[in-house]
């Protein structure tokens, strides 16, 4: 077993496997290691959807009741496998920082993580919470965001010719979802929640709170005009909103496939929102049927204005409702 390749997301799964096909890594040479908070239906389609091609990847379950035990856990079954090489997109992981400072591998490769890639703040540079520092210190991590990116050697990237904070020459992978007509005449209105707390630092607490309460005020007004579509970041856990002429939708799909497979054979054109900018709209922006709107406040986090940038530099078609005026 000479590669392996550390997931956090669905999404790096799905880029996972392009990676794998794209490198034409025989099946025996590679395992996949899919890190995850529950079992849920999305995660166990996208393993098996791996699994398909890499037969000994595995689920490893972060059990809250046994941190940090599974950071040994993680490392023991990296070190059964004795890699060579690695793949990784989530450097900023303390658990896959601790792998990389725990095992001598020859390559390390990363690969993208999503629109994040492509702005100045996400991942690289962003300050780490001083208790996270003093555990980090404690289990001996050293192998920290920058120093990962100075030992890659490829970046692997969905984004063609887009400047990426990972490698100024990653290598162009292939787009991950395909074009489709869409059917029937009606439209209809999406919204892709994010994760909250992963788009404010934590001295922004404030401008969340704000941010936070500007949006329940703008679901709870645009559902009373008509039915809205909600499909909630696999990661949000704590806000979630059940409200009259709201369908949350709860798919075993990405929200980028769900548009596709389903949505696409239901309406013409769909409307979606994001905020401000998600990894969804930049994937999903060379269909026409797709009408963009952006989430916009003064109070927007750092990384909500660094995404927008990267809107523009795909020279995104795209409106803006301003939450300071709700």
């Amino acid at each position: 077993m000479q590669n392996i390749f550390i997931c956090v997301t669905p999404f790096e799964i799905l880029i996972a496997e392009k990676i794998i096909k794209f490198k034409k890594i025989p099946k025996k040479k590679y395992r996949v290691i899919f890190l995850i908070d529950k079992i849920s239906k999305k995660n166990r389609y996208y393993f098996n959807k791996i699994k398909k091609i890499s037969v000994k990847s595995s689920f490893f379950l972060l059990n809250k009741l046994r941190y940090p035990i599974y950071y040994f856990e993680l490392n023991k079954l990296v070190k059964k496998t004795n890699p060579k090489i690695i793949h990784i997109a989530a450097i900023d992981s303390s658990l896959i920082q601790y792998v990389l400072n725990k095992n001598n591998f020859e390559k390390i490769y990363t690969f993208d993580d999503g629109i994040g890639n492509l702005t100045k703040t996400y991942n690289v540079g962003y300050k780490k919470h001083i208790l996270k520092k003093i555990f980090d210190l404690m289990l001996g991590i050293n192998f920290e965001e920058k120093k990962i990116l100075k030992k890659a050697d490829d970046h692997y990237t969905i984004y063609q010719n887009k400047k990426n904070n990972f490698s100024k020459k990653p290598v162009f992978i292939g787009h991950l979802f395909k074009k489709v007509k869409f059917k029937k005449f009606k439209k209809c209105s999406l919204v892709i929640g994010p994760v909250f707390k992963d788009l404010f630092h934590s001295y922004e607490k404030e401008k969340f709170l704000y941010i936070l309460k500007k949006y329940k005020i703008f679901l709870k007004k645009f559902s009373k005009r008509e039915k809205i579509y909600i499909i909630n970041h696999p990661r949000e856990i704590e806000n979630k909103f059940r409200l009259k002429n709201l369908v949350n939708i709860d798919t075993k799909y990405l929200a980028e496939e769900y548009i596709i497979k389903i949505l696409s054979k239901k309406f013409k054109e769909v409307t979606l929102y994001s905020f401000p900018v998600s990894t969804v709209t930049i994937n999903l922006k060379y269909l026409s049927s797709i009408k963009n709107v952006f989430f916009y406040s003064f109070q927007n986090s750092i990384r909500s204005f660094e995404a927008i940038k990267v809107a523009n530099k795909f020279n995104l078609n795209y409106k803006q409702i301003n939450l300071d005026k709700i």
